[in-house]
């Protein structure tokens, strides 16, 4: 494995997440009770989700498809530059820190029931978005244009079944 300095690219990016997620934990626990309460829509989530309609969530997934797969494309190709293992620390402190904000104001709006609301939220789909992107910030260490050709329809079918999975458990 390429060494960058002291620190391999994968360590680097582990290292980054869990930066990421003490400095979302920090953030999400500096905010006011004022921010706290604005930030209260995730309650409004849970009580319209059960009363979406067939055709709704038709038209959610399309947005969500054309979404997720706009973010997959511009990640492959900033993965094929050569600012990608720069690029991908970023994406990996970010995905941390969202993270940890999200658990944490779940946390601190409904107590031990955020717990439940936050694995509502992420689980399954970041856990694939998680495995595709992770794939991605790994490959970029050499660039994604020397990943193997049969590892991109794989993460293709993994970003569409997180999209599926995301609008299911709407």
């Amino acid at each position: 494995m390429k060494k960058i300095r002291w620190i391999s690219h994968s360590d680097l990016l582990c290292l980054l997440f869990l930066t990421g997620s003490i400095a979302g934990c920090v953030t999400a626990n500096l905010l006011s009770v004022e921010l706290l309460r604005q930030i209260g829509y995730f309650d409004s989530v849970y009580q319209w989700g059960s009363s979406i309609g067939r055709e709704e969530k038709g038209q959610l997934w399309r947005y969500l498809a054309k979404r997720r797969f706009l973010e997959f494309g511009a990640g492959s190709l900033v993965g094929m530059t050569p600012f990608s293992s720069a690029a991908f620390c970023c994406v990996m402190f970010v995905f941390g820190f969202s993270a940890a904000l999200l658990i944490s104001v779940f946390t601190l709006q409904s107590g031990w029931l955020g717990m439940v609301y936050f694995l509502r939220t992420i689980l399954p789909q970041w856990v694939l978005y998680g495995m595709v992107w992770g794939i991605l910030a790994i490959g970029a260490e050499n660039g994604l244009d020397k990943m193997k050709i049969r590892v991109w329809p794989l993460l293709i079918l993994i970003v569409f079944l997180g999209t599926f999975l995301e609008t299911k458990f709407v």
